[in-house]
């Protein structure tokens, strides 16, 4: 610190501290305070285009062309974008499932049902590489999460509630909706990425009262997948907080958070959905009962323990016959009902897998699952890379990235059960898990170069030799 001799009337000129020009300040969340922002919030039209994108596919409240529009709006529009175009390593491995699974036009025996699938993946890639080139500040990673969370409690949410209570559901007394929400399966496992990104948004959000307006959705989102009745996001959402609070998990303030959901739970919730929860250990009973029952009152129950071992049994033998290239994206279905007609399966019908990872063996062969393995791996492995060296110096942003990291590890927990290979909510998780480590990084090695250190405090001789050294000559 400089010091500048002033002059005093009647004595001699006093030495006074200069004003130091400081460097930007860091919140502890890892933002600027508000006296020098982190960044400005531009919109752009392929942002504009993403969003709307978003929200037909979350909403369905839009005919599904006015989504493809949007995606088509934003991909050309990325060239007017402020930043540079980009390919990341998320839209790489992407692009190479994408190009295996194309192999499946020459060797699958079900060319028109590959074709149709890998349309629609062509167009996963295609949002993921939008999501990666438009999603670049923290504001629109912020302003996007905010409407991903209220796009999705405006209408699968309240559309799952508004029909379990005033038509019992969409069967046995379970949640869902309309379109990919009407497994109510499915359905559970969106409900933990949005806990995920709920938890994510808590944890950095300066905001107080934006903090507050979303803490609402950690009471209503665990209540709808108890109405879900499944046993697959009851699990997964177990592990969710089994690894999100660890230690913290038998502190007073997360019991007292923890008890209140149950309660809310035990009290809203029928109990046919709990007896139903009840029976995640019931496969030993209901394998060794299988053989002496017919296919119909084997699969009378849809979704039991029972059913998902028969339909893995068939799944088993499609990857066992095409180990290498799987029988094409999405025909899955078919060549089921048609292994299902031998005699030593039971579960006959064009049925789902009923597992994210048995199905993409199935559909691609181990290659294919392998790249999709690959992509989840690379993406976790560089957040969890990023969280570490930011956990010191930027402990919330570290957090967020932290909840994002865990609410995909459950997601995949849940796919042990459920078919989530090819929904746009898994690959525009993973691609968000990206963004938000990319962004991390980026406000990590700026807060480095700001304070690259901790400043030593002076000593008092430190002090006194700076100060004889900045005085003038004729006051030494």
């Amino acid at each position: 610190m400089t010091q500048q001799p002033v002059a005093v009337r009647g004595g001699p000129a006093r030495v006074t501290p200069a004003r130091t020009v400081r460097g930007p300040r860091f919140s502890r969340a890892g933002v600027r305070s508000k006296r020098g922002a982190a960044d400005t919030m531009h919109w752009s039209l392929a942002f504009a285009a993403f969003l709307l994108y978003i929200f037909v596919t979350v909403s369905y409240k839009l005919p599904l062309g006015t989504g493809e529009v949007a995606m088509a709006v934003a991909l050309l529009t990325l060239p007017l974008e402020r930043t540079r175009f980009a390919v990341s390593p998320v839209v790489a491995w992407s692009a190479a499932l994408l190009a295996w699974a194309s192999f499946g036009l020459i060797t699958s025996s079900y060319p028109a049902i590959v074709a149709d699938n890998l349309r629609d993946f062509a167009k996963v890639c295609a949002i993921m590489l939008v999501t990666v080139n438009v999603i670049t500040t923290r504001s629109r990673l912020r302003i996007f999460i905010l409407f991903f969370l209220a796009t999705f409690l405006l209408f699968p949410v309240r559309g799952a509630f508004h029909m379990q209570f005033t038509a019992g559901g969409v069967g046995m007394g379970r949640a869902g909706w309309v379109g990919s929400y009407g497994n109510s399966n499915d359905l559970a496992t969106f409900c933990l990425l949005q806990l995920a990104l709920v938890f994510a948004f808590i944890a950095a959000e300066p905001n107080r009262w934006l903090r507050y307006a979303v803490a609402g959705e950690i009471l209503v989102l665990p209540l709808l997948i108890a109405f879900t009745g499944s046993r697959a996001g009851t699990i997964a959402s177990a592990a969710f907080c089994l690894i999100a609070f660890g230690k913290r998990l038998w502190k007073p303030k997360t019991l007292l958070g923890l008890g209140a959901v149950a309660v809310l739970v035990s009290i809203v919730v029928p109990h046919a959905l709990f007896n139903r929860i009840s029976t995640i250990d019931d496969i030993s009973d209901a394998s060794s009962g299988a053989s002496k029952e017919s296919s119909s009152d084997l699969m009378a129950a849809q979704g039991s323990t029972a059913e998902r071992l028969e339909i893995w049994k068939v799944a088993a033998a499609i990857v066992r016959d095409n180990p290498a290239m799987g029988v094409g994206l999405g025909a899955y279905s078919v060549a089921h009902g048609q292994y299902a007609m031998q005699p030593q399966f039971t579960a006959r019908g064009n049925r789902d897998a009923h597992s994210t990872y048995l199905r993409l063996a199935a559909e691609l062969g181990i290659p294919g699952l392998g790249c999709f393995l690959g992509l989840v791996a690379a993406t976790l492995i560089e957040a969890e890379r990023v969280r570490r060296q930011a956990r010191r110096l930027l402990p919330k942003r570290a957090a967020e990235l932290g909840y994002l990291e865990i609410g995909l590890i459950a997601y995949l927990v849940a796919g042990i059960w459920a078919s989530l290979g090819m929904y746009v909510f898994t690959y525009l998780q993973l691609t968000i898990l990206h963004v938000t480590a990319r962004l991390l990084r980026s406000e990590l090695q700026q807060a480095q170069s700001v304070t690259p250190g901790t400043p030593q405090r002076p000593t008092a001789v430190g002090r006194f030799a700076a100060g004889l050294k900045s005085m003038p000559v004729a006051h030494r």
